[in-house]
């Protein structure tokens, strides 16, 4: 089996990768969300690996666009708490510290920690919290923020652990593949992706559905038409499966008010961490 994922080896995602699949796989870091889609769909690999929100930082919009306008759908999601370390190169005096390295989402994570800390330090964003401890190798009194996976990886010295502001810091990531395979276990979830026309009251006309059929939702997101200016799409997670006959029910009542509906996946909810 082959499997991609969001790198380089070492990131958040790679820990989601082999905590579902295990380390019997093939896996391919790759630069960024787009090409995780684009190579997954190209059928090179079998699944792709994304995280798509953060319990303290929220969606991972790239994540939900690119999901949009896919062929591939969620096959399984995967909850992964994050523990952030502030660490450095062996041999590095951490009272020097004066620039701090990683992706925004775990600077962000970590803010307030830093900004007790470290307030003189310069932070700077890279695209992965991999390439930011590359980088951090490379420089001299620069510290980054890592997991635990790339703290053995690289070998790297610890300067403190578990800095995320929130201890409770869960992120969830997506298993997108080509097709529908889960069947209902009682603990499902199903995402779906709606559009209307933009006049009063739509919105209102495309929730009640789910309120009529006692229909419980877990998250609604907006995100702009990428096909029409100022125009919005809705990404809504709920519970069930797409063969439970409540959902069954919204659906059909979707499609007589001729809602835009896209079935993104139905799916067993992650474990909890």
């Amino acid at each position: 089996m082959k499997v991609a994922y969001l790198g380089p080896k070492g990131t958040y995602t790679y820990g989601a990768c082999l905590k579902h699949f295990g380390k019997d796989i093939q896996l391919g870091a790759l630069n960024s969300i787009a090409e995780v889609f684009e190579e997954v769909e190209a059928r090179k690999f079998d699944y792709g690996v994304l995280p798509i929100e953060n319990s303290s930082e929220g969606a991972v919009t790239h994540t939900f666009d690119c999901l949009g306008n896919s062929s591939l759908v969620i096959c399984h999601e995967i909850e992964m708490k994050i523990e952030h370390s502030l660490v450095c190169a062996p041999g590095e005096d951490c009272a020097e510290i004066k620039w701090v390295y990683s992706h925004p989402q775990a600077l962000a994570q970590c803010r307030q920690w830093l900004r007790k800390y470290y307030p003189q330090a310069i932070q700077l964003t890279f695209t992965s919290t991999t390439v930011a401890i590359e980088e951090m190798l490379n420089h001299r009194s620069c510290a980054a923020i890592a997991s635990s996976h790339a703290i053995e990886h690289y070998d790297l010295k610890t300067v403190s652990q578990g800095i995320n502001d929130r201890l409770e810091n869960i992120t969830r990531f997506l298993v997108l593949g080509h097709k529908i395979t889960a069947k209902r276990t009682g603990h499902d979830k199903t995402s779906l992706m709606l559009a209307q026309e933009n006049k009063p009251g739509s919105l209102v006309k495309i929730l009640l559905p789910f309120a009529e059929e006692n229909v419980n939702l877990t998250r609604i997101e907006s995100r702009p038409d990428l096909r029409k200016i100022w125009h919005y799409v809705f990404f809504v997670e709920m519970d069930g499966h797409i063969e439970d006959e409540n959902i069954k029910k919204v659906l059909k009542k979707l499609q007589m008010q001729k809602v835009t509906v896209k079935i993104l996946g139905s799916y067993s909810k992650a474990a909890p961490c």
